[in-house]
């Protein structure tokens, strides 16, 4: 049977996906284009935006995340299906774990510097770091939907 912290985790992972493909295809690559001269107003609105946008909702992804692992180990009599289950999603909490690493370690700390000494280097290394998060949630929304085929 699947849960309704499930539910609500596949759907915020899948919402995750779709931001970062398009911060990736269209919005970081663009940051070159923004000039030294806006660039910190620019980074100050649309940190204030993309925090009240995503942290809820990564937020939720890893709140949900754990509620989801931790109710595997409460089940009774576990199939060897609930057991590979329980060993993809553990593999995609971990990947969960890389990209909200590479949002709070590199990505953010790139766009603050960026504010404060802007450089069209930094701009194309915040593209290449937001490549693991866009890969990192794309392979994680295949792995949890991927679950479902396991549950009995």
């Amino acid at each position: 049977m699947i849960s309704i912290a499930f539910v609500i985790n596949i759907i915020a992972t899948l919402i995750c996906v779709g931001i970062t493909c398009f911060l990736q295809v269209v919005m970081y690559p663009m940051l070159k284009h923004i000039g030294a001269e806006r660039f910190p107003a620019f980074y100050e609105s649309y940190r204030l935006k993309m925090t009240t946008l995503s942290f809820p909702i990564m937020s939720l992804e890893a709140f949900t995340s754990i509620v989801v692992l931790l109710s595997y180990t409460f089940r009774q009599n576990i199939t060897p299906q609930m057991q590979r289950s329980f060993t993809v999603y553990g593999i995609s909490v971990f990947l969960l774990l890389i990209i909200h690493l590479a949002t709070f370690q590199a990505i953010q700390p790139l766009l603050k510097r960026l504010s404060k000494n802007f450089d069209p280097k930094t701009c194309d290394q915040i593209v290449r770091w937001n490549i693991i998060r866009t890969a990192g949630w794309s392979l994680r929304a295949i792995l949890i939907l991927s679950t479902m085929l396991f549950i009995g």
